[in-house]
């Protein structure tokens, strides 16, 4: 039935894995990695173009799988394969269901929340593809065989009906498939992945369907797995999935006959030979005579397990490299032969850097399931390359179900490595691409998270060494030379063996002598092993002559006659490339086969090589469909290769080895450079929107290309864009002429004119200037960011550095960065054995204990190793290494198998002789002065004097986790016990203050600390009947508690996974942190908590300053102490009495309203400070008074803050308030009560004009909307039928924009509709000051901006996340603010407390989110005057309308946006200037300048 490949295949691969609480079922870890590496597969071994296949991964609703088929039957294909690995389920009714994620088991629940099998046989037959091929690997799969599964009686479904159907089911009718535990494959799927990568030995030289499922019956029952059931019709089978790359053929020539049609000579014949295109791993198996190269790559590769660097491998053009790679390295990986254990399920990936490396790497990574587009990716990658770690790590896990990856690694294989340097002409993202790739290689949180080898070419080794990042990898690079005559021999004999096809005699040594090797002394002897091929770089002229002996091939066997007419080694690519152009029936179609080829071809002064290009690109200005039918020509000849998205030239080789075109590239080589420099700055300007600025300035220049372009040959002619260039230019330079003339007229004007000529000059060099200036300042920029993880400090004065060279949208995004950035520092520490770390409590010095016994001890602050000893016999004693050390890191107290012994830090050495306890005896905490010691011995807690070596404390029972205090007060608890009982004691009277402060804290390493007084304990504690837990405070002295705050979260059935506490060093705020995030709270202040970062923490502590709270992380793989600025959390916050809250437009007033017994009251606040101005406004009463709980009102503020409307629903008025005087100035009369359904998400029932001159309100049942004048009350017009609730009004009251999209114009009372939202109605919409712009936002947090009348959509600068929103998880925008000027836009992120900046000219984001308050329920956002700050006004969603006014309610937060401010907050913040060192290593090109003076 011929080649899945060839017969036009589209593939579905459907996996579900991952399955709701309510389901019933057990996830499946395996599934993941089971789709993706399957899909791998069938593309890499099985020919499958990535574009035919679709993956769908964890569908939650039976729907969203069942819309994926039918949406597939719709696509025109020879062969459409479905295939399902998850739960399988049976109805009552006997009938199969496959399993989505929310899928229900209860009886009744599963035919509507699985998809039944019926439907998707019943798409399936109703496709138009020659072919079906349906596997299931599900439990129960059974079902589907038979048919292309049971249908309803008289049905005409049984394949035998279908000419070419095909079922294979994991396991029989009432049979379970098989998971194993901790694999990284279900059994069947596997063993389906194994097959096609490494071949059966029992099956014959193709893999054909019924062929892979009678291997898959025979191998899976042999492992004890059920037995796959399978089913097939018409020639369906027959079908070749790919080469069966374990074939070996009979030795006797007889059987070898046998085991392939001798008649067999047709299309469907099977070629060993690639030609000019490099081997791949579904050709592994025709891939002989570089052995030894391969051992070398592999042993190198194992090395690169403890060696973080890049693997190159480097060698001339056309030596073998890609080759080597594809199917010699991929395979072997694949096979678990490379001498890596685990590597054959590792996920792998290939790919060429293109021109643009970064986008190419993103890719890669999105095809691997790293996130859910390459786009988002690549965005990423360019602003932060360290982060691609983070992507890897995201791979791997996914693989692990989300458990530890272990020794696991993705093997990354950069393909022609020299296209960076060839291709991409950008620097920035060339060195973006070699960090990224140089960082991964160092590994995920320091373990190592991709082996990344690189395919470079001989004659970029100069380019890489000008490289650091890829200098020492270059030093231990494989090397790949000329093939030896026994290889050369294997390569052409063993793929004709393994294929059934004989070789002439004499053959062999004929293309050996012409390859330049002499046979004399015999093939496959010991000498003539060693012989080489006098150029490395001829094997794809041997695997092109091959090819073509193959083509001219006498029934199987391959002669010299074919090989002659090929034209021999030498000259059979210039034969098929002359034939095929020969073969071009016109002149024209042979020129265009000319600028096809010149096209392809990048060519420097020297040298040339490909170029890969877009067909779009490629086929510009070309006449179609002559150029289609030239490039098809082209491609069926194997010149150039192509798939859906670039074409290239097969090899570099064809340019050498062809002389037509060689003649071309050296006939004009200057015309073709020329052309390329042409190329290049006509698509800068066109990119830029053909600005005048971007036009050719040096006339020089300028007349080169106009000549050029004049007697250029047609196969060179200038394109569309570029001749618009060429014109424009010239226009240009005429008007630039004509002015010099001019210059030139009247002896009188000469000074005037030479001044004028002056002034010109000084102009353009000083544009030239401002230019190279806004360049090395973007330069900066983008250095800064590569810093930040690594170097925080650096990074802020290298943020400072780009906005004072030029103050550009790159340097304040960067500026604004910096000043959210909370990191202030970080210390790496080296991989050490199995350490114990601790962090002193005054956070200055951290210590680790390592598995031999030594002692490492670091100043955080000056980032340095200050001391080294050893603390116990690691051979004697291997299980001690348990310390503690004191607060201020002077003593350490260290297990060491014959008790706990004392050391003196500063000296290195044992401070007493007598150890402290006995050999079990373990430290649990020092006192802040070092002497008081307690410790775990065994079944009692016990605290010593150290100095007098005296007990001073015994209890009852063990405990595994204590707290001394500085006035001798000890915390204890027993993590064996969870939850546990907090015990408090009292080590001077030796008595306890409680057995049991509470019976449910969380007995964590870090959880319980006293503060720098002693008086107060804090400490971890469940909350009974939930999923989280709270903070609580005791007092020291009488056991009483001291109240509940800051909820943490807990994993599981109630154990949380890290839980630490530190208090402020002047004892008013507290640090927490669980396994989610960090939050800073007051002890005793009205501050609510808030967020400092999103991250764990395993142990932390204030530094001295108290502003700066240090911690650890990554305890067990890449040690480091993070440091971070707590000032740059959310701003200031400020609090009053719970209420509602608005606030003006240019950020200077803010009104509360808040409930005062039956009234409320509106009070007026300074944004500023927060405090309260004026005497508070008196709202009438309203009917709801009645109940005690008026409820809030609907408020609005003029735009200047002077005018205040406040409504009162019942009376159906609205008072109009000035807030600068207090007065009530009017009362506004609407025709019916302002409607009672309370506003959407987003939404508001009372609009006010920024003019403060038009007042709009949703009445009645809200479906009629009335405009009103203010300053007469009049009725501008009454709107009805209006389906959405009121957002947004324009700056002159004019237009009306509600939430379903409604654009009312308020003086006609006319609506029309328009799409504001993608997904769903819109929450959120603002018009700017000038009434230019419009924003909105919708549903899934997606963002648009429209142009003020809402007529045109302008962009949507944030496209929101529609896989939540399709799956029902809604993520609504939030609240948006308009600078002043209308330049700068806030939107409140959905779901999360931040704000993003935007410029709306450039449509880019302005640096990283800004921190909001956490517990915040954002009510209004706004700029104040000139954009210094972002104020946001809020209330505590922890806080409900009806509490206590004494209770903390509304929140102001202001975070400041000026840069001046930020940088000197930046420079505080560091303490010092950039040294000269520091600015001649990151900024070359600009001379030293201080930068925070």
């Amino acid at each position: 039935m011929g080649t899945f490949a060839a017969a036009g295949a589209r593939v579905l691969l459907a996996g579900c894995g991952v399955y709701s609480a309510e389901s019933g079922l057990e996830d499946v870890a395996a599934v993941t990695a089971s789709v993706r590496d399957l899909g791998q597969t069938l593309v890499e071994r099985c020919g499958l173009g990535e574009a035919d296949l679709r993956m769908v991964l964890d569908p939650q609703e039976p729907g969203e799988l069942g819309r994926a088929v039918a949406e597939e039957i719709g696509r025109r294909a020879g062969v459409l394969w479905f295939h399902y690995v998850g739960h399988g389920l049976v109805s009552p009714s006997g009938q199969l269901h496959l399993a989505t994620g929310r899928t229900r088991t209860e009886p009744g629940w599963l035919a509507h929340t699985a998809l039944p099998y019926a439907s998707v046989r019943d798409s399936l037959l109703l496709s138009s593809a020659g072919a079906l091929v349906v596997t299931l690997d599900c439990c129960f799969s059974g079902h589907a065989v038979g048919f292309l599964g049971p249908g309803p009686e008289g049905l005409e479904a049984d394949l035998a009906q279908i000419d070419g159907g095909f079922v294979l089911a994991a396991a029989a009718r009432e049979e379970l498939a098989l998971a194993p535990r901790n694999a990284v494959h279900t059994a069947f799927t596997g063993e389906l992945i194994r097959l096609l990568r490494q071949g059966d030995r029992q099956a014959g030289p193709q893999l054909t369907l019924l062929g892979a499922a009678r291997s898959l019956q025979r191998t899976l029952g042999e492992q004890g797995f059920p037995v796959p059931r399978q089913r097939t019709s018409g020639r369906a089978g027959d079908m070749v999935l790919c080469a069966n790359p374990a074939y070996r053929p009979p030795t006797d020539s007889g059987s070898a006959d046998e085991a392939q049609d001798p008649e067999d000579t047709g299309a469907d014949a099977v070629c060993p030979y690639p030609g000019l295109v490099a081997f791949d791993p579904e050709q592994a198996a025709w891939f002989f005579g570089r052995g030894k190269s391969l051992d070398r790559l592999t042993a190198q590769l194992a090395q690169r397990m403890d060696t973080p660097e890049p693997l190159v491998v480097i060698g001339p053009s056309g030596a073998g490299k890609s080759s080597l790679l594809g199917a010699g390295l991929i395979p072997a990986l694949g096979r678990g032969d490379a001498g890596l254990p685990g590597s054959a399920t590792w996920p792998y990936v290939r790919f060429s850097p293109t021109g643009r490396p970064v986008a190419a790497l993103a890719a890669a990574l999105a095809r691997l399931g790293a996130g859910e587009n390459a786009e988002d990716i690549t965005a990423v990658l360019s602003a932060q390359p360290e982060r691609t770690g983070e992507f890897v790590e995201k791979v791997l896990k996914a693989r692990a179900g989300g458990h530890s990856t272990g020794r696991t690694r993705l093997v990354m294989i950069v393909d022609q490595f020299e296209e960076v340097f060839a291709l991409c002409g950008d620097r920035t993202q060339r060195q973006t691409f070699i960090v990224a790739l140089s960082t991964v290689a160092k590994g995920v949180s320091g373990t190592g998270g991709a082996l990344v080898v690189l395919g470079v070419r001989a004659d970029f080794y100069a380019e890489c060494l000008a490289r650091p990042e890829l200098e020492q990898a270059l030093g231990q690079a494989v090397v790949v030379g000329p093939m030896t005559q026994t290889g050369l021999a294997e390569a052409i004999t063993a793929p004709a063996d393994l294929c059934g096809l004989k070789l002439q005699s004499g053959l062999v040594e004929v293309m050996l002598r012409d390859l330049g090797v002499t046979t004399e002394e015999g093939l496959g002897e010991e000498k003539g092993d060693e012989r080489e091929a006098a150029d490395a770089g001829v094997l794809p002229l041997l695997a092109h002559a091959l090819r073509a002996v193959w083509e001219r091939r006498e029934g199987k066997t391959l002669t010299l006659a074919g090989y002659r007419a090929a034209g021999g080694i030498h000259g059979a690519i210039a034969a098929t490339a002359d034939a095929c152009y020969g073969a071009l029936e016109t002149e024209g179609l042979q020129e265009l086969a000319q600028t096809l080829l010149l096209r392809l071809i990048q060519v420097t002064d020297k040298t040339e090589t490909r170029r890969r290009m877009r067909p779009a690109d490629l086929l510009v200005d070309l006449p179609l469909p002559d150029a289609t039918v030239v490039l098809d020509a082209l491609t069926k000849a194997r010149l150039i290769t192509r798939d859906t998205d670039a074409v290239e030239i097969a090899h570099e080789i064809l340019i050498r080895a062809w002389p037509r075109l060689r003649t071309w590239v050296e006939d004009d080589r200057a015309g073709l450079l020329i052309r390329q420099r042409l190329a290049a700055a006509a698509r800068l300007w066109q990119d830029a929107g053909r600005k005048e600025s971007e036009l050719r300035q040096q006339t020089v220049l300028l007349r080169e290309e106009v000549a050029w372009a004049a007697r250029s040959p047609a196969h060179l002619r200038p394109t569309a864009v570029e001749q618009d260039f060429l014109n424009a230019s010239m226009t240009l330079d005429r008007r630039r002429a004509r002015t010099r003339r001019a210059l030139a007229v009247g002896g009188s004007l000469l000074l005037v004119l030479a001044l004028v000529a002056g002034l010109l000059a000084l102009q353009r060099s000083q544009a030239l200037a401002a230019n190279r200036r806004q360049a090395a300042a973007r330069d900066i920029a983008a250095r800064a960011d590569t810093l930040r993880q690594f170097d925080p400090q650096t990074a802020m004065l290298l943020n400072i550095a780009a906005w004072k060279t030029a103050q550009v949208p790159e340097t304040r995004s960067g500026l604004l960065t910096a000043s959210v950035q909370q990191d202030q520092d970080t210390l790496s520490l080296p991989d050490l054995s199995d350490p114990q770390v601790v962090l002193s409590g005054d956070g200055q010095v951290v210590m680790a204990v390592n598995g031999d016994g030594t002692a490492y001890v670091w100043d955080v602050a000056a980032k340095k190793l200050t001391h080294r000893f050893d603390v116990f016999d690691a051979a004697t004693h291997p299980a001690s290494g348990a310390a503690v050390i004191s607060f201020n890191g002077r003593v350490t107290a260290v297990q060491s198998g014959e008790g706990v012994r004392l050391w003196d830090i500063d000296r290195g050495r044992q401070m007493h002789r007598q150890t402290v306890g006995d050999q079990d005896s373990t430290p649990l905490s020092l006192d802040a002065s070092g002497r008081l010691l307690a410790l775990n011995s065994g079944h009692h807690v016990e605290v010593w004097d150290t100095v007098a070596h005296r007990r001073l404390l015994r209890t009852p029972g063990p405990a595994t986790t204590a707290e001394l205090s500085r006035d001798s007060h000890l915390a204890l608890c027993d993590s064996n016990d969870q939850p546990a009982a907090l015990e408090l004691w009292d080590i001077r009277t030796q008595r306890s203050v409680s057995r049991s402060l509470t019976s449910s804290v969380v007995c964590d390493e870090g959880s319980l600390h006293f503060s720098p007084d002693g008086k107060v304990l804090a400490a971890a504690v469940f909350t009974s009947g939930t999923s989280a837990g709270q903070f609580m405070l005791w007092s020291a002295e009488t056991g009483r508690a001291g109240g509940l705050f800051s909820a943490f979260h807990v994993l599981g059935p109630g154990f949380p996974f890290s839980i630490s506490v530190a208090f402020s060093p002047d004892g008013t705020r507290l640090a927490v942190s669980d396994d989610q995030a960090i939050e800073l709270s007051s002890v005793s202040g009205p501050d609510r908590p808030y967020l400092l970062t999103s991250e764990d923490a395993d142990f932390m502590a204030f530094a001295p300053d108290g502003h700066t709270l240090r911690f650890l992380r990554g305890i067990n793989a890449g040690l480091a102490v993070r440091s971070i600025n707590m000032d740059t959390g959310a701003g200031h916050a400020f609090s009053t009495a719970a209420g509602a809250s608005v606030i003006s437009a240019n950020g200077q007033v803010v009104a509360v309203e808040s409930p005062e017994g039956r009234r409320n009251k509106v009070r007026i606040i300074d944004p500023s400070t927060g405090r309260e101005t004026g005497q508070a406004l008196a709202t009438q009463p309203g009917s709801a008074a009645a109940s005690g709980n008026p409820g809030p009102t609907p408020m609005a503020l003029s735009a200047d803050g002077r005018l205040l409307l406040v409504a009162d629903p019942a009376a159906a008025t609205a008072a109009v308030w000035d807030t600068q005087t207090r007065r009530r100035e009017s009362q506004l009369v609407f025709s019916a009560p302002f409607t009672s359904r309370p506003p959407p998400f987003g939404g508001t029932n009372l609009l006010l004009s920024a003019d403060g001159t038009v007042a709009t309100a949703a009445l009645g049942d809200g479906t009629t909307v009335q405009a009103l004048q203010v300053n007469t009350g009049a009725v501008i017009r009454t709107i009805r039928n209006v389906a959405g609730r009121l957002l947004a009004l324009s700056a002159d009251g004019r237009l009306l924009v509600t939430n379903a999209g409604e654009v009312i114009d308020v003086p006609s009372g006319r609506i029309r509709r328009v799409v504001l939202a993608r997904y769903g109605a819109a929450t959120q919409a603002a018009f700017s000051p000038d009434g230019s712009l419009l924003a909105a936002t919708d549903y899934a947090g997606g963002l648009a901006l429209w142009n003020g009348a809402a007529t045109k959509r302008l962009t949507y600068l944030d496209g929101g996340n529609a896989y939540s929103y399709g799956n029902g998880m809604l993520a609504p925008g939030g609240r948006l603010a308009f600078s002043s000027d209308g330049r700068q836009l806030a939107a409140q992120q959905s779901l999360t407390p931040k704000a993003t900046l935007w410029d709306t000219r450039t449509f880019r984001s302005l640096g990283a989110p800004l921190p909001l308050y956490p517990q915040l329920a954002v009510s209004g956002l706004a700029f104040d005057t000139g954009g210094r700050n972002l104020r946001v006004v809020g209330a505590d969603d922890n806080i409900s309308w009806d509490q206590s006014a004494t209770r903390q309610g509304i929140f102001l937060v202001q975070t400041p946006l000026a840069p001046d401010v930020l940088v000197t907050t930046l420079c505080k913040r560091v303490g010092h200037d950039l040294t000269r060192a520091e600015w001649a290593l990151y900024i070359q090109d600009l001379p030293y300048r201080h930068v925070c003076t």
